[in-house]
């Protein structure tokens, strides 16, 4: 039984607001704000409250989000949001730039609703998935078996961090399949992998939030290219060299 306790905390004055406007209550409100307020563990709400891992993570995962949705903290980077919705060609210009809106400018919902005549629902719907995608962009999508090693080698991760990390960075698996697998929160998840890819980024001096593409060009614009690439990296780490 997993003992960690949830990654995200909340103040009571925002915990508060999210849990009034979802109209939590009984056991459902006591779980939810032991786990992002109290900071309680997973394994003791799971024993006080007779539910399983899957059902409190699920109950607080519902929190969290809709806190994220109505908080500045959910925006990106234009960087990360263009990186996310190229991996997806086929989605609608519109909805692309509905996402936009609300996850890069932070535009809230019922404005973007009401100029597209869609329900606020809808709205977050589409934010959500590219939001989704945006995650997984701030983390490298693919490490070999030595990246893996070499980057965790001498540091004090747990095994549970390492299991999880490698299913997501060298296995190739989603972040959302291990949640379910593993009965921990998306958000928890998320935190381990990025642990274990941000040693991965100081080991080779890669700054953080760089991603990895592979690219087909003319050799002397790659060349160019790779220059520029460098000039900023060392620029990054103050690289007298």
């Amino acid at each position: 039984m997993p003992t960690t306790r949830f990654s995200i905390r909340l103040t009571q004055d925002e915990f508060a607001s999210t849990a009034a406007y979802l109209r939590l209550g009984g056991s459902t409100l006591e779980i939810a704000q032991k786990a992002l307020v109290d900071q309680a563990k997973l394994a003791d709400l799971v024993k006080e409250y007779g539910r399983t891992p899957e059902q409190i993570n699920k109950i607080v995962q519902r929190v969290y989000d809709e806190w994220n949705r109505r908080t500045p903290s959910s925006r990106v980077s234009s960087e990360i949001f263009e990186t996310a919705v190229a991996k997806r060609p086929r989605l609608a210009p519109q909805s692309i730039e509905i996402a936009r809106r609300a996850l890069v400018d932070g535009e809230e919902y019922r404005t973007l609703a009401e100029e597209y005549g869609l329900t606020s629902a809808r709205i977050g719907q589409i934010v959500k998935t590219i939001y989704a995608d945006c995650e997984i962009a701030t983390v490298a999508p693919h490490l070999t078996e030595t990246q893996f090693k070499d980057a965790v080698a001498g540091r004090r991760f747990t095994d549970q961090t390492l299991q999880i990390a490698h299913a997501v960075l060298v296995r190739g698996e989603s972040m959302p399949d291990v949640a379910q697998a593993t009965g921990m929160s998306r958000q928890w998840i998320h935190k381990a992998v990025k642990t274990v890819h941000d040693a991965f980024l100081a080991r080779e001096n890669i700054p953080p939030g760089w991603v990895t593409e592979t690219v087909t060009a003319p050799k002397d614009m790659l060349s160019e290219f790779r220059a520029a690439v460098e000039k900023k990296r060392k620029a990054y780490f103050s690289d007298p060299s």
